[in-house]
């Protein structure tokens, strides 16, 4: 339970803990401004039993009475501890924090328990109440402003309702802990509060339109908008094609600065119409520059000053040119033209021929068809055997266009007549038969004939060194008499094997050279590495297998590479976490587990119930990795098991320590030796009293604790 207060100049929250049905509850509050401090509270069963905490004034040590706040307590034969010991009645002092349970006995508390802490304890807790600002550090020691006002956590913190990684600038938050010297407060512990109502929905035109998507921002409606990866966009446009002025509908959550992170946003814009494309005759042109109307082929079109002319200007065009008019068709059935092309009016002109002084790029390109000079546009059609960008000098093509007045033609049409080469024909084999001389030899690949010539490429063995027995490749067209004329020769190297030891190994992978058999091996992005090791833990001494081929150096570069070396035992820890070097370096961490240092890298897997990151001392994990030759564990594999910890009011306490039971807030919890209890001891543990619980739920639903907090 939280308490609020507001009134002028007021604004403070206090919580109190858990309050069982039919409890009532008697607090007592200090407030100043934001800041509330609990001074004094007591809870009453239906049966009158009573548990009370605050400080002790008006203490009469010969009556054994004190009070806390109006609350007076009577502590004859009370069992008393102060500091952790055990004491007397006359042992406790005003200004002594206190826990006490008995029952109530008209307006008096007689006591059967009383728990001090002397005034030497730390300051009292103070709760702060509000968004978060100014996030930074990195978790769990981080540094912000919850309500304008300073504060700090530390590992000791304990994160309720959202863990410390997933806080964020805006969140609602309240923080409890005593303040510092420096004024900031350190938080013991920090509630997240979820929004009451987060989902709204806002719609409306698109203004002030920032960022990079998916991480854009926009005004809608007043409201300021941001958009995550997370945030879904549909609708006639995407978060790329957002613009001031869409129309949108933004449904997503208000945040506490008033802002909304957008879960989803639909664009209601209208797309912009196609492009329609009309050829013709000018007829009744008529307007002023740029702005004209004319029908083309028929068809309305108009201008406006973004039209762009080509081939002749805007003024002097004329009833009877031919002209393409390109844009969107308007509402009112006429196209505005984003584009004039002017065409000559001449009759249509048919060139065949070779192509010569092809140049420019698809679609606007030129070239010369029988002396003439042709150019083509974005309306050309190319078909035949070749498109545009095939075009070459030496095809054969027909143009169909229409002559221009400085003589050349735009091609309406260019159809490729050239034959397509002939596909490839790949030869593998051995070599026989070698006649001729280079470059124009001729053999037998595989015993299929094959021919080259001066512009056959050979690659890795020149022409002259080819010789009968040599295995190559041949790849070339098939011609009339059934030969290949190969464009292209591959000298295939034998391939050699080697095995034996590692040596002299260095490089780094994929890059490495090592000795085998007294032969220098080389390594490459291309090596296949297989067998108990993979090539970048391959070490001196391993016993390989080498396959490659011999290089001109007398090396050999391995296409295979198998290690029979027996790979290292796979061994696993299980226990608590001890000596966590800290999430800062995640993935590459150390810890201790079972006695042995286990250190992780970049390779190791973390699963359960908790990553790298969020990792503490006295988690439960289970550890597999291989044992290094320092004693170490390198970990392929961390598991979690830890549960989230359980914060909750002490009943059904039963047992001997260390080998307690009870349950907190209802939830099942055990605890054996190897239980750590901090900030008190497991004789502490009282029905009624509150604390932490940390460790992993067993089957039967009860958390087995591997770590006792008792609140400071």
């Amino acid at each position: 339970m939280v308490l609020t207060f507001s009134a002028p100049g007021v604004s403070a929250s206090a919580p109190v803990g858990t309050v069982a049905a039919s409890e009532s509850v008697h607090v007592e509050v200090t407030i100043s401004g934001s800041t509330a401090v609990v001074d004094a509270q007591q809870k009453t069963a239906p049966d009158n039993s009573v548990t009370a905490s605050g400080t002790i004034s008006d203490l009469d040590k010969g009556a054994q009475t004190f009070r806390l706040g109006s609350t007076v307590v009577a502590g004859g034969g009370a069992s008393i501890t102060r500091g952790g010991a055990s004491a007397s009645f006359g042992d406790l002092v005003n200004g002594d924090r206190v826990a006490v349970r008995g029952m109530k006995e008209g307006g008096v508390v007689r006591a059967s328990q009383i728990d001090a802490q002397p005034t030497s304890t730390p300051a009292p807790d103070v709760t702060y109440n509000g968004p978060v600002a100014g996030l930074a550090g990195a978790c769990p020691t981080l540094s912000m402003s919850v309500d304008g006002k300073s504060v700090r956590t530390d590992a000791s913190t304990v994160f309720a309702n959202r863990n410390c990684a997933e806080l964020r600038n805006g969140d609602t938050l309240y923080a409890i802990g005593p303040k510092q010297s420096d004024g900031a407060v350190l938080a013991s512990k920090i509630y997240y509060v979820q929004p009451a109502d987060p989902t709204v929905t806002v719609s409306g035109a698109a203004s002030n339109v920032g960022g990079t998507c998916p991480a854009a921002t926009l005004v809608v409606q007043g409201v300021a908008v941001r958009t995550t990866s997370a945030t879904t966009f549909d609708g006639t446009k995407g978060c790329t094609a957002l613009a001031n002025g869409d129309s949108v509908i933004v449904v997503g959550a208000k945040q506490s600065d008033g802002s909304v992170v957008a879960s989803r946003v639909t664009n209601a814009t209208e797309p912009p119409a196609a492009d329609t494309t009309l050829n013709g005759v000018i007829a009744s042109l008529g307007g002023t520059c740029p702005a004209i109307s004319m029908t083309v082929g028929g068809s309305p079109v108009k201008t406006n000053a973004a039209t762009v002319f080509n081939n002749r200007i805007c003024a002097e065009l004329k009833n009877g040119d031919v002209v393409y008019a390109i844009g969107p068709k308007q509402s009112d059935g006429t196209v505005l033209a984003s584009k004039i092309y002017y065409s000559a009016t001449s009759e249509p002109v048919t060139l065949t021929g070779a192509v010569s002084s092809l140049s420019g790029t698809c679609p606007g390109v030129t070239m010369s068809v029988q002396g003439a000079t042709v150019k083509t546009v974005s309306s050309t059609t190319f078909d035949g055997t070749k498109a545009c960008s095939g075009l070459v000098n030496g095809d054969a093509v027909t143009v169909v266009g229409s002559k221009q007045s400085d003589g050349t033609v735009l091609a309406s049409k260019v159809t490729n007549a050239t034959p397509q080469p002939p596909a490839d024909t790949t030869l593998n084999g051995v070599i026989a038969s070698l006649g001729g001389t280079c470059p124009a030899i001729s053999m037998t690949v595989g015993g299929s004939p094959a021919r080259t010539n001066a512009a056959t490429v050979f690659n890795n063995r020149a022409c002259a060194e080819l010789k009968n027995g040599d295995t190559v490749y041949a790849i070339g067209p098939k011609q009339t008499d059934g030969i290949v004329l190969a464009s292209r020769v591959y000298y295939v190297a034998p391939n050699v094997t080697l095995a034996g030891t590692v040596s002299n190994l260095g490089g780094a992978w994929p890059v490495l050279t090592l000795t085998v058999q007294g032969t220098a091996v080389k390594t490459s992005s291309s090596t296949t590495c297989d067998g108990t090791k993979g090539c970048s833990l391959m070490a001196n001494g391993d016993s390989v297998t080498v396959a490659g081929t011999p290089q001109s150096d007398g090396s050999v570069l391995a296409s295979t590479i198998t290690n029979a070396t027996a790979a290292p035992a796979s061994l696993t820890l299980s226990g608590a976490v001890s000596n966590f070097s800290g999430s800062s370096g995640c993935p590459a961490v150390t810890l201790t587990v079972q006695g042995k240092t286990v250190k992780t890298s970049s390779a190791t897997t973390f699963g359960g119930t908790k990553g790298c990151t969020a990792m503490a001392n006295g988690d439960s994990v289970t550890v597999v990795g291989v044992a290094q030759s320092d004693g170490s564990v390198a970990a392929s594999k961390v598991t979690n098991a830890t549960d989230p910890p359980i914060y909750g009011t002490i009943a059904g306490l039963t047992g001997t320590c260390p080998a307690v039971s009870m349950t907190l807030s209802g939830a099942p919890v055990k605890t054996t030796s190897a239980t750590t209890f901090n900030n008190g001891a497991c004789g502490d543990l009282k029905n009624g009293g509150g604390v932490y619980a940390i460790g992993v739920k067993q089957s039967d639903g009860t958390l087995l604790a591997s770590q006792i907090y008792f609140p400071k």
